[in-house]
């Protein structure tokens, strides 16, 4: 008849293991269960990379566009008050890409276990974790896992409304169009910062200043199509 067999370990641990002493030819021994292929998540840092690189791969597109128009065009236009130089567009634009990519990449990260699993474990200095897990604790939200794929989802919608604002202002020259794609856009971003912030504050927090900085936008915008109509 099979047994189990107590097989000592190097940590002095004793493992159960059935072994047959009367395996008879053709008969099957005990085998463990096949343990099912670990599944390969991408590293955070790498993640957020890709947010960021994503976000200032559309500032270039955009700058490009805007080069040929802001040389020519633009300076011949009417513009409102509180239109600032063109050289504040880039040095402001630049800095909100990156914040709303590490917003984005908060969310991705966000994760309603943490919290339990950060409580079952002993106690640690903050220093000691891996940085990736220190930035973003969980939080328990009800439907948080549906919350954070619409607000990734909105935050993707935002980035191409974003990517669409400049060909029609600066490429097409069409400011009354782009009025319209810029309200879309402060729209969108409003209902990403609002999903954003139920899950993690400091991730709403910082599309903040994106949001201000368009609604100053859409404000210079309307300016130019009232003053210079087609």
């Amino acid at each position: 008849m099979p047994g189990p067999e107590f097989i000592p370990c190097a940590a002095g641990s004793r493992v159960l293991q059935y072994t047959n002493v009367h395996t008879a030819p053709g008969d099957r021994a005990f085998q463990p269960p096949a343990r099912s292929p670990r599944r390969i998540d991408p590293h955070p840092i790498m993640v957020l990379i890709g947010f960021v690189g994503l976000c200032l791969l559309v500032a270039l597109a955009d700058m490009a566009v805007t080069q040929r128009g802001i040389r020519s065009w633009y300076p011949s236009l009417r513009h409102p008050i509180g239109t600032p130089p063109a050289w504040v567009f880039p040095v402001v634009w630049i800095p909100i890409y990156v914040v709303m990519a590490i917003a984005a990449w908060r969310i991705w990260r966000w994760n309603p276990l943490d919290r339990l699993r950060d409580a079952s474990l002993p106690a640690t200095p903050a220093a000691s974790r891996p940085i990736a897990n220190r930035l973003v604790p969980g939080r328990l939200v009800p439907g948080g896992l549906a919350l954070r794929r619409r607000g990734l989802q909105l935050w993707g919608w935002q980035l191409g409304a974003n990517a669409l604002w400049t060909p029609f202002f600066f490429g097409l020259h069409r400011p009354l169009a782009a009025l319209a794609v810029i309200l879309s856009l402060g729209l969108l971003i409003g209902l990403t910062l609002r999903d954003f912030r139920k899950l993690d504050r400091p991730a709403g927090l910082m599309m903040a200043p994106y949001l201000v900085w368009v609604c100053y936008a859409g404000w210079l915008n309307a300016g130019i199509a009232w003053l210079n109509p087609a």
